[in-house]
């Protein structure tokens, strides 16, 4: 598409070939292009990456009031509160089994945080973690907190005896802290086996064995048992399929459950998808082909309730007081947000 723009003239298409079929045809191919004004203005994101593409239509549409932090179903606060993986840390602290388990799985392979004792965690010595992975810490403890303890407080205030299925469980930090909480069976999969390696490494650290973890597309699972509690967390932004990753969840809640959606949603007032390409974190997409479809907050709604299910909270998780730029965070700004859907 290079070329497209001419010092900010109406663009014409460059020259097809398939004019010469259309004109033995007796048809003409039009070339005259009408391109929204953002293209016309920002010519050179004709040719960009879709997020630079998608920055600068953002830009505009911000201009024009298209973008707005609504509130579309209930929701409910969620306190800060230690994780029940930090409290068993300080209680227990296994420094020989932390450092077994880094010496497999060194501080560099892990992507999320998770406590192992008081002096380490995944992301290595604590007292050595530099800016970035404080972040990290204190965005998984964030998580792993309000998720929970949100889905707990909607049961009554436990997770006692709750089946919970852990959707791409990824480190196993969602199952394990389930599990400490109090949930009965869990089934953990992710499609990648070094991910559910860790995850088995990080439940025997904390004496959660009798989680199963095992390798699985859930595009190609065989729903053969369902759970009270669904967790997708951090995947219907990295998948080209959503209502197909919907309905799959939906089958899998048991009637009277619930399924937790956890996902970047962008702030478009439509219910629709973006077209994205993991671009920004290259085989981290879950789709075979690369391509995700980002849903907007509307979007991300309306297919809990087309899929079938019956109600919706969200859950919003307070932030910590010491927490300063909070509001610059994907939750804060809420480009990432967290909803129940009730089956």
């Amino acid at each position: 598409m290079a070329g497209l723009f001419n010092n900010g003239k109406k663009p014409d298409a460059p020259a097809s070939h398939h004019s010469e079929a259309l004109s033995k045809a007796g048809l003409t191919l039009e070339t005259k292009l009408s391109p929204a004004p953002v293209f016309r203005t920002f010519p050179d994101i004709q040719t960009s990456k879709l997020i630079e593409r998608y920055r600068e239509f953002l830009f505009a549409a911000r201009k024009n009031g298209l973008v707005e932090m609504e509130q579309l179903v209930p929701y409910v606060n969620v306190p800060p509160a230690p994780t029940k993986a930090d409290l068993q840390t300080e209680a227990m602290d296994d420094a020989v089994g932390a450092r077994a388990l880094l010496a497999a799985y060194p501080p560099a392979t892990w992507g999320y945080y998770m406590p192992l004792s008081r002096e380490f965690g995944t992301l290595g010595p604590k007292a050595a973690m530099g800016p970035n992975q404080q972040l990290s810490k204190r965005r998984s403890d964030y998580r792993l907190n309000f998720i929970l303890q949100g889905v707990a407080a909607l049961r009554g205030g436990t997770l006692d005896g709750a089946s919970l299925a852990d959707i791409a469980c990824n480190w196993g930090g969602f199952s394990v802290e389930a599990k400490l909480r109090g949930a009965g069976r869990i089934l953990g999969f992710d499609i990648r086996s070094e991910n559910v390696a860790k995850a088995g490494r990080v439940a025997e650290h904390f004496g959660t064995r009798d989680i199963e973890f095992r390798v699985q597309d859930l595009f190609t699972y065989q729903v053969d048992e369902t759970f009270d509690v669904v967790l997708n967390l951090g995947l219907m932004y990295h998948i080209s399929m959503p209502f197909e990753m919907m309905k799959k969840t939906y089958e899998m809640t048991a009637p009277g459950g619930m399924a937790v959606f956890d996902t970047v949603v962008h702030r478009e007032v439509f219910s629709g998808f973006f077209l994205g390409t993991g671009e920004a974190a290259v085989g981290h997409a879950a789709t075979a082909i690369g391509v995700e479809l980002h849903p907007t907050y509307r979007a991300l709604i309306d297919l809990t309730q087309m899929v079938g299910f019956t109600d919706v909270i969200e859950l919003i998780g307070v932030p910590d007081p010491s927490w300063a730029d909070f509001d610059k965070e994907p939750y804060g700004n809420k480009t990432r947000r967290c909803i129940v859907g009730f089956k």
